[in-house]
């Protein structure tokens, strides 16, 4: 039986659900919603639809409900780091900031000189990257501080220059593309600001017609969310922490970046932004990176978790979340809480185990802490590894089902090595738990990404007979120049590329389902509730097991990657109780990517079609094909290819073949197929395809 599938056997066996608990009214909310086609409807649905919908009572006046939605985007994109490295990453901040502005005005009062010197500007980029290089962590394994048996915490040890570790900066596929060349928000080459992110999403969100959401009957939601597990446990972008916990409002800063702030620009009706002025991103934190001759400087931003596929969301990237996360009792477990009808469960801010960690982790309270109007019953607060862990049911369950396993594995351990130390019998049961993660990911989880036929034909990807580590590859392509004084990373170098965590592996968030269902052991649906009403809210999983949760997302189908998104994510995402609606998440992407200076579109592509592996499976060399409705989008471009966004480019190709993804897409996968090639990196460990 395959790992996945033994997995979830032992998930529906584990728990039984208590059926006296109070059915909820969500299975017919949910059965009506998807009788009446309401994610298949009109792309912009008025506020009256809307407010038929929603039979809750209205927001409390005193309340702002951006309060709400910016608090669950601070959990999405702070990472409970310990109060070390918190404390590195705000001085990195301060630093490329402060430098960064002083250049800016620098160069605004002497246009037309120089005003750093290349040993400035060299020793700028030097001083930044001191201030996060926080971790005491061996540069070499000369050193003989490194246990190649286990994976570190942090994630250093998995590369010969600890590439890949916590707070480590992301590296680049194409040239960075900021509007000023260092790190403002992209912009169109001749300086005109990109046609706003809501606007490109309403047009992308007309595509398709009437019947907007297409579902897909060969995969389902489960799928979609173990992806969103897998990404999780390797990319989390910090926010700039500005002057204040809120520092956005609908003027660009520093700090922030609009999505959109006038109706005019927006040029449609949008039942949104009758209750938003605007809608804003915090931008990330940066480093500084000096490339070519002269120097010239750009932003790179910092991914907070390791890159490695090394269960960061079960185990936290620190000895002092670790210990956090360990059972006081039984130290060879993960602390869980026993709920004798829906079996063990995620512990909570309120456990009496978790308070004593508070002084060690002065952010534990406000990095887990659930936001008020969306977690209306002001439930406790489940704690793991991710501080996301309660973004929604499906992923809670995944959180609990790896802690889960971890503890059977450990329970097996101690039968049969009684003597192991617990310390030992710990470590042993998290690399097997990390192992078997590993192999669901690469023989199961992929192979259904790419199709299983076509999966077969990438060797690079492919476990060795042994079923411990990817094949080796036989030639790297090495390090090469290309225009902008831009390096490619070595294939062998594991950070995330930019391109993947902010715009590709971004890509099932089109897919999500609109609604979340239970089922009991035999089946049958015990609950459903739509996905709008459960974000950051532990309900569910307090009237229902995660092994129902589970099966549930089983049977429920995801929808196809593509332009057409359902209202839950497009219209209502983060919405809080009470409220009519929420943000848009694809605005929020499509912002991010320019945040970040991702180059457009058409670079990218560029970039993919002269690569040997695009060659191998498109020996013609031809462009991607687009689907319906690509001219109207490309037109709020300017017709300028090169200036749509990568995001948005990569929901309007058509699918390759038996793959649920989209030709660029598998380019990008590929090209980063050989990473761990080098004998010099620990095998198996690396997000594939980052």
């Amino acid at each position: 039986m395959k790992l996945f599938n033994a997995f979830s056997v032992f998930l529906g066996a584990h728990a039984q659900r208590d059926t006296s608990l109070r059915p909820t009214s969500g299975i017919e909310e949910a059965q009506s919603a998807l009788a009446e086609g309401l994610e298949d409807g009109d792309f912009i649905p008025s506020f009256a639809n809307l407010s038929d919908w929603l039979d809750v009572p209205d927001f409390p006046e005193d309340q702002d409900p951006m309060d709400t939605i910016s608090a669950a985007h601070r959990i999405v994109r702070r990472a409970n780091l310990d109060n070390n490295a918190r404390n590195s990453l705000l001085q990195t901040e301060n630093f490329v900031e402060g430098f960064l502005r002083q250049l800016t005005m620098d160069e605004a009062e002497n246009p037309f000189g120089a005003t750093r010197s290349n040993f400035e500007i060299l020793e700028a980029a030097k001083t930044a990257k001191e201030w996060f290089s926080f971790i005491d962590a061996p540069t070499t394994r000369t050193e003989g501080l490194c246990d190649d048996r286990i994976y570190s915490l942090d994630g250093s040890c998995n590369h010969p220059q600890n590439f890949g570790k916590v707070l480590d900066q992301y590296v680049r596929l194409t040239p960075a593309n900021y509007c000023n060349n260092r790190d403002s928000t992209r912009c169109f080459d001749n300086g005109q600001p990109l046609p706003q992110p809501r606007r490109v999403s309403l047009i992308l969100q007309e595509q398709g017609g009437t019947r907007a959401v297409i579902p897909n009957p060969d995969r389902t939601r489960l799928m979609v969310d173990f992806g969103q597990f897998i990404t999780h446990g390797s990319i989390q972008t910090p926010d700039m922490a500005g002057s204040g916990p809120d520092p956005c409002d609908c003027a660009r800063t520093d700090v922030c970046d609009n999505i959109f702030h006038t109706r005019a620009a927006l040029g449609r009706t949008d039942p949104v932004i009758q209750f938003f002025g605007c809608t804003f991103i915090v931008k990330s934190v940066g480093t500084l990176e000096a490339r070519g001759n002269p120097p010239q400087l750009t932003k790179e931003q910092i991914n907070q978790l390791s890159s490695f596929l090394d269960l960061t969301q079960v185990y936290g990237n620190s000895e002092q979340m670790l210990s956090m996360l360990r059972d006081p009792v039984d130290r060879t477990k993960i602390l869980l809480k026993n709920k004798a009808t829906r079996g063990d469960t995620l512990p909570t801010l309120t456990d009496s185990e978790i308070r004593p960690f508070r002084n060690g982790l002065s952010s534990i309270t406000t990095d887990f802490k659930l936001p008020p109007f969306l977690n209306d019953q002001n439930l406790p607060a489940p704690v793991a590894g991710d501080t996301r862990c309660a973004e929604n049911s499906v992923l809670s369950s995944w959180h609990t089902a790896f802690a889960r396993f971890h503890n059977k594995i450990a329970d097996e351990l101690k039968s049969v090595m009684d003597e192991m130390a617990d310390d030992e019998i710990f470590l042993e049961a998290r690399q097997i738990n990390i192992g078997i993660y590993q192999n669901i990911i690469f023989s199961e989880w992929l192979p259904t990404v790419f199709g299983e036929a076509n999966f077969a034909q990438i060797p690079e990807l492919q476990l060795s007979s042994s079923g411990r580590k990817r094949r080796r590859v036989d030639e790297e392509l090495g390090r090469r120049e290309t225009p902008g004084n831009h390096e490619l990373p070595d294939e062998s170098d594991p950070r995330i590329r930019n391109e993947f965590g902010a715009a590709l592996f971004r890509w099932g968030h089109s897919m999500q389902a609109t609604h979340i269902v239970a089922r009991n052991s035999l089946f049958q649906v015990d609950d459903a509730r739509m996905m709008r009403s459960g974000w950051f809210d532990p309900q569910m999983l307090t009237e229902n097991s995660i092994g129902s949760v589970l099966r549930g997302g089983m049977m429920v189908n995801s929808n196809k990657m593509g332009p057409n998104w359902v209202t839950d994510t497009v219209h209502m995402f983060f919405m809080p109780a009470g409220f009519p609606h929420g943000v848009d998440l694809r605005s929020i992407n499509i912002m991010r990517g320019r945040d970040h200076g991702l180059a457009g579109y058409g670079r990218i592509v560029d970039f993919c079609r002269a690569h040997a592996k695009w060659g191998q499976f498109y020996p013609n060399g031809e462009r991607p094909t687009m689907i319906a409705g690509w001219n109207a989008v490309l037109q709020e471009y300017g017709n300028d290819i090169n200036a749509v966004d990568q995001y948005v480019g990569m929901q309007m190709e058509e699918h390759v073949p038996g793959k649920l993804i989209t030709k660029k897409l598998l380019d990008l996968y590929l090209i980063r197929s050989s990473t761990n090639s080098n004998d010099t990196v620990r095998h198996g460990g690396t997000i594939y395809g980052a």
